[in-house]
């Protein structure tokens, strides 16, 4: 089975030339970074699970920021990265 993997990623984003940051779950194949998620992740679940992201979101920060022009258009639902993954297992990257 294929292999998709994911971790969060500082994204900058520019709307009506506003640019701005968030922090998004970012979707690799062959480890390269096809997609990400629609809207910047938020922490919420148990003491663990925001323990567990606020760690992940300080990973992000040492990491190179991505730029939302580096993926698709949102509205491109035939991404070949995503058509090659058919039914794959995402895992998180560690």
């Amino acid at each position: 089975m294929d292999k998709v993997t994911s971790d969060y990623r500082i994204i900058h984003i520019t709307e009506k030339n506003i640019p701005w940051y968030g922090v998004y779950e970012v979707y690799y194949h062959n480890d390269k970074p096809i997609d990400h998620s629609v809207a910047p992740v938020g922490l919420f679940g148990d003491m663990e699970d925001i323990l567990a992201g606020i760690n992940d979101f300080k990973d992000a920060l040492n990491k190179p920021i991505l730029k939302d022009t580096d993926f698709p258009p949102v509205h491109d639902h035939r991404r070949g990265e995503w058509m090659q993954t058919k039914n794959a297992t995402i895992v998180p990257r560690r």
